[in-house]
């Protein structure tokens, strides 16, 4: 029996396209354009994803609605909606401890749950916002400790040429010594 070939690798291949990547044709300008971002949605992984979205998919597609302008001062709405729960959710304890199997109950923890939806959903736009400021924060550290190797290279550098050109005056012949 003759064994088969399998000629498998752990990554497929390269698209043929690739070829038209060379040298000669990146400086003629001549490879291909990148394709157009789609402007509909697409499904990524199952969901629905499209770049108008942002990060953070709006309420509305989840069939939501909105209790807060889509354009606000993120701050003051989210107090509110911290303040709404803390009265929404007094407001349940009193239903609950003179009726509990009133009908108002059930309307009362369905607010509340909207209400903490349209809380994470408020944070989870920040997330952008949170990831740039981290990243400032990691390349400003970065700057300050290579700004801080450069400083101390620069002093070994200048020990060096000090220690050279000492070690030059030792070496270099009295051209008044003449033994």
């Amino acid at each position: 029996m003759a064994a088969k070939d399998n000629n498998t690798t752990p990554m497929p291949a390269p698209p043929d396209y690739f070829k038209e990547f060379t040298d000669e044709n990146i400086r003629n300008n001549t490879c291909p354009k990148p394709p157009k971002i789609p402007t509909d949605a697409v499904k990524i992984f199952g969901t629905d994803q499209c770049s108008s979205w942002g990060t953070v998919r709006p309420l509305e597609t989840y069939n939501f609605p909105r209790l807060h302008p889509q354009y606000c001062d993120h701050r003051k709405e989210l107090k509110k909606m911290v303040q709404s729960v803390a009265i929404g959710f007094l407001d349940l304890l009193d239903i609950l401890t003179k009726v509990p199997d009133s009908r108002e109950r059930n309307q009362r923890i369905d607010d509340l749950m909207l209400l903490f939806i349209h809380i994470h959903h408020m944070i989870n736009e920040f997330r952008p916002h949170q990831a740039r400021e981290s990243l400032k924060l990691i390349l400003e550290i970065q700057k300050r400790r290579r700004e801080t190797l450069s400083q101390n290279l620069k002093k070994v550098i200048d020990k060096c040429t000090e220690s050279l050109s000492e070690a030059k005056k030792i070496l270099e012949p009295d051209p008044y010594d003449i033994i």
